[in-house]
């Protein structure tokens, strides 16, 4: 398995858990059937020379780091924002 493949479907999980918990449940299959492609496409592109491994493995990054502690739908908080509020941390 590719380096940014469990990344990729990590981030894929974590966007359609919190799209599901909200109950949007058409986004969440969007968001899942998107980040299965993805992982695919970032596992083709680590199999380029040279500089194809760093660049899947740091974009994965970079989105991990954006479903982590960004919305995806507006009106639907990240799940860091809702971690901070269930720890009783308000915004």
């Amino acid at each position: 398995m590719a380096q940014s493949t469990a990344i990729m479907l990590a981030v894929g999980a974590i966007g359609a858990g919190n799209e599901w918990i909200h109950g949007n449940n058409d986004a969440a299959a969007k968001i899942g059937v998107a980040s299965l492609a993805a992982s695919v496409l970032f596992a083709g592109i680590e199999q380029l020379p040279g500089v194809g491994k760093p660049f899947a493995v740091g974009l994965s990054v970079i989105a991990l780091i954006g479903v982590v502690f960004g919305g995806l739908t507006p009106g639907v908080p990240s799940p860091a924002v809702q971690i901070l509020e269930y720890m009783g941390y308000q915004k």
